[in-house]
């Protein structure tokens, strides 16, 4: 095959070259192109050294070195190396080995061949890992040089169409006559560009062979396809989608499931990526890398195996139905969680915990940051996406991810992809001057060096705000925002970390959201998109079955805005969902947004967990109704599929503005304390939390804040079971777990050595912007390892709370109406009792085959004993029926004894509690922090 290249299409080869060759400054080599220097860096190095060592030896023969002065606006005086191919390569040149290089590449040894490393895999020796590009040669030998390569310099053609340009002229040269064909029949869809024409020729040609497309998209879906302008850029691999209808395989839709895509998944998709991408041909790109990642996963998903006759698929099949809604979850970090009597925690320990898990009825399980990491946030600084050495690496993962999966526990990983830590080797490539994973980084507007941060610093309805001017894609300048309060403040009150990058002439700012060692993708970028759907398929594939998205809020920034919860981060969240039901119906994301519910299948309800918190600490049940009652409707609505993850203790910080009207009184309560007796009967005071960041969040363990009191404990988990949502347990809370200020001041010495490693003794040090008191953080008090002893000590000795959530995991599992989101406050009570009526599911039934009925659920949130009005009128509306009312007794929690001695008890004598009946009202009397279920019959 002949390429023509014709002048003015392609760029200065002699300065491509040099710029490659010695590595000089990339800005200077981008001056002579008057093109800004991010630009020309975008393209990857010519290592000519190594090309000449690759076989085809002419090659080298053929190329001479010398300095040469360049012009167009370059210093005088700087030197640059050229690589010029001084004669024709002829075929009479070669040696038999050589032969066989070229017929094998299928090259033209007439003419010049210049060869361009491009991460070159020696093992494969994969012609598309590099670059072949042939000129023909002419007189006009230094014009056809000066003018190789523009639109790589320029920017008109993007790293991801250089790619796979390259790759369709492997085709190319196989079957020159049929590329010339598909080209005519490309050129006609006009709004695309020629590269973008190549690029899908490969990839429809790659997509036909692997059968994606279901026989349901038709004809009338293809017209429609084609006319929209939005799917233009798409418009030849939906075309060649219907040309083959039957090649839709059995293999990608097995009997009785859902196909892995229809047309309109399809259109959604492509959808979600025009939102997402920066421009179309990134869009495109991002669309292709879905669908390659979604055959390359299922296919592992169906070779991996549980055991003999057991694939992952197979256990993705046999996971209940809304199994992430109807079980209740446990939640825990894995070195943490179960430990040896050292104190040390890996993948080994906690499979053993496994059995204590399913004595509590739990089967859920999401295992926060379990990735190598530096630690410098607990695990949120990710140096590396697999397994940590530390928890036993891969392996243990795997071994662990088998044993859970034989037991059919639903798994969740945290995925913490908003940023990596600076020690990950994309970062480190990025620093040392590799183009492709510069680009993996989002960075700031240079000019926010040279800022004077006080003054960019404003208060704004009680957050601190840093506000910073940047141009938008338009070149205006607007005004961006970034609320600090939730970040870290204390320690960094910038938004950007300010390094050097090999081959530039100035340091990079790498836009930063949390801490400075933790540098932000550019989640727009079509490459990082790919790393994405890579990490989570590639866990997906051995029995993940769910990912929470981390920071996800914060996933896209954009100039002008606050970068929160922007729609496209909503898209990108949507698009992650949407690559998780390609691969299994019944997996799920949980992303994790404080404002809103976000776009997964379940949410971390933290109005949910204040309003929990407002119960067991202020004794007062209103907030929880009046957030219901503005609430109740999204819930309800039968489109929406979010579940409401109901959590109380949590790894995070406690967000003081969760709390509304009555944040000032949880303040007081927090930092107040309360008297108790230390291990060795000594009298001591100890403080329920700590608030840091300025009063904006605090950090305490539920048992601290309830003093202790194991009446009040078991209560808090009573309640959690009954607000609508599934409950998920932070490990240690359901067997008392209290403050831990040892692993506080141990983490707090840790995490100075951390940063000092990380940013510097110029940054941190006692006299230094960042000292040893700014490094205690208050969530530390809330992790800390707990060994496996004390759970099977608790379990065994009939802790309270265990037994709670024994028996209400029971009652949930017989029970719709402890599932169900449908309730109603029960009238007539003040607001220290938490009282409602509990509706089943339509038409449930119970395991005898009667028709299940609503339950009636009330807590004393009070230290006082109180009586609980039940209407007897609500009740019967509720049942639907008139006539007298009675009640059997399906969970009762007692604390009637005084001190330590709770009293668990389930019963279904109903006189016990009955006080008195009248016409109007059945009164219940219930003891301090006690609750019941009751069963309600008219």
């Amino acid at each position: 095959m002949q390429l023509n290249i014709q002048t003015n299409q392609v760029t200065n080869l002699k300065n491509r070259l040099a710029f490659g060759s010695v590595q000089q400054n990339p800005t200077i080599a981008a001056q002579s192109f008057n093109v800004p220097a991010p630009a020309a860096y975008q393209a990857p190095p010519v290592d000519y050294q190594k090309a000449l060592a690759l076989p085809g030896g002419p090659i080298k023969n053929a190329v001479n070195q010398y300095n040469v002065q360049l012009q167009s606006g370059v210093p005088q005086g700087t030197q640059y190396k050229e690589v010029r191919l001084n004669k024709l390569v002829s075929s009479q040149d070669l040696d038999a080995g050589q032969k066989a290089f070229y017929e094998k590449y299928k090259l033209n040894p007439d003419f010049k061949t210049l060869i361009v490393k491009e991460d070159y895999n020696y093992a494969d020796d994969k012609l598309d890992a590099f670059r072949l590009v042939e000129v023909k040669f002419s007189n006009d030998y230094d014009e056809s040089l000066k003018n190789i390569f523009a639109n790589k310099m320029n920017g008109q053609v993007k790293p991801r169409e250089r790619q796979l340009v390259d790759k369709l002229l492997t085709i190319a040269n196989q079957n020159p006559a049929s590329f010339a064909d598909d080209q005519a029949k490309l050129s006609k869809l006009s709004s695309l560009t020629p590269n973008t024409k190549t690029l899908l020729k490969y990839k429809v040609k790659e997509f036909m062979e692997k059968e994606i497309v279901p026989q349901s998209m038709n004809n009338h879906f293809r017209a429609e396809v084609l006319k929209q302008q939005s799917y233009n850029q798409n418009a030849a691999l939906i075309q060649s989608c219907f040309d083959k209808p039957n090649a839709w395989t059995a293999k990608l839709a097995p009997q009785g499931q859902e196909p892995v895509t229809t047309k309109a998944k399809i259109k959604n998709v492509k959808n979600l990526c025009d939102r997402i991408a920066k421009n179309p041909d990134d869009a495109n790109t991002m669309f292709v890398m879905f669908f390659d990642n979604v055959l390359k996963t299922k296919k592992a998903m169906k070779a991996n195996k549980i055991d003999a006759n057991t694939t992952i698929e197979d256990y993705y099949n046999s996971l209940p139905d809304n199994w992430h809604r109807n079980r209740s979850w446990y939640y825990t970090y894995v070195n943490n969680f179960g430990t040896d009597k050292n104190g040390k925690g890996d993948f080994k320990t906690f499979t053993k915990q496994l059995n204590y898990l399913d004595k509590l009825g739990i089967k859920n399980m999401l295992i926060l940051p379990h990735y190598a990491s530096p630690q410098g946030d607990a695990g949120y600084d990710i140096s590396d996406y697999h397994a940590s050495k530390e928890l036993g690496g891969e392996k243990e993962f795997g071994n662990f991810l088998k044993e859970a999966t034989k037991r059919k526990f639903g798994l969740t990983t945290d995925l913490v992809f908003n940023h990596t830590s600076t020690e990950h080797e994309w970062f480190k490539k990025a620093q040392a001057g590799d183009p492709k994973y510069f680009q993996y980084f989002l960075k700031c507007s240079p000019d926010w060096a040279k800022k004077d941060l006080d003054k960019s610093l404003h208060m704004r309805n009680g957050n601190l705000m840093l506000e910073l001017p940047e141009k938008d894609k338009n070149g205006n300048t607007v005004v961006s925002s970034k609320n600090l309060s939730p970040l870290f403040p204390d320690v960094d009150k910038s938004i950007w970390l300010d390094k050097p990058v090999k081959g530039l002439n100035k340091n990079v700012l790498f836009y930063k959201t949390f801490y400075p060692f933790q540098v932000d993708l550019d989640l727009q970028n079509p490459d990082v998109i790919n790393e994405l759907y890579d990490i989570i398929g590639s866990e997906v594939a051995k029995g993940v079955a769910g990912k929470r998205l981390d920071a996800a809020a914060y996933f896209i920034k954009q100039p002008g805005t606050e970068s929160y919860s922007l729609p496209q981060t909503d898209a990108l969240q949507q698009l992650s969902a949407s690559y998780m039901k390609h691969l299994h119906p019944k997996t799920i994301i949980i992303p994790e947004v404080l404002k809103g519910n976000g776009k997964g299948d379940i949410f971390f309800d933290f109005r949910d967990q204040a309003k929990l918190r407002e119960m067991s600490y202020l004794h007062t049940s209103a907030p929880f109704w009046e957030t219901w009652d503005k609430n109740k409707d999204a819930l309800l609505n039968p489109n929406n599929k979010q579940v409401p993850l109901v959590i109380f203790d949590h790894h995070d910080e406690i967000y003081m503005n969760q709390f509304g009207k009555n944040q000032d009184a949880m303040e007081k309560f927090l930092t107040s304390s309360f008297k108790t007796t230390n291990k060795h009967g000594q009298p001591k005071e100890v403080v329920h939390a700590d608030m840091y960041k300025g009063g904006a969040a605090a950090g305490g363990r539920m048992a601290t804040c309830v003093n202790e009191d194991l009446r009040r404990i078991t209560q808090a988990f009573f309640n959690q079971f009954m607000i609508p949502g599934a409950p998920a347990i932070y490990y240690g809370s359901e067997i008392g777990a209290t403050n831990n200020r040892e692993n506080m001041e141990v983490r707090k010495v840790e995490q100075y050595q951390i940063l000092k490693r990380l940013l510097g003794p110029e940054k941190v040090g006692e006299d230094e912007s960042i000292t040893l008191d700014k490094c205690a953080d208050p969530r530390e008090l809330q992790r800390g390892p707990i060994d496996a002893a004390k759970f099977d000590k608790a379990d065994k000795s009939h802790y309270p709370a265990i037994d709670t959530i024994k028996e209400l995991n029971k009652l949930r599992e017989e029970r719709s109406a402890l599932r169900s989101y449908n309730i109603e406050k029960l009238q007539g009570n003040d607001d220290t009792l938490f009282a409602m009526i509990k509706y089943p599911e339509q038409e449930a039934k119970l395991n005898d085959g009667s028709i299940e009925k609503p339950l009636v659920t009330v807590s004393n949130l009070n230290d006082s004993e109180k009586v609980v009005k039940i209407p007897v009128k609500q009740i019967q509306k509720a049942m639907n029926a008139n006539g007298n009312v009675s009640f059997k007794t399906l969970f009762k929690l007692d604390n009637e004894t005084k001190g330590d001695q709770v009293a668990v008890s389930v019963s279904d004598k109903q006189e016990q509690t009955l006080i008195s009946k009248s016409n109007d009202f059945i009164s219940v009397k219930l003891h301090p922090y006690s609750s019941l279920i009751l069963e309600p019959t008219v």
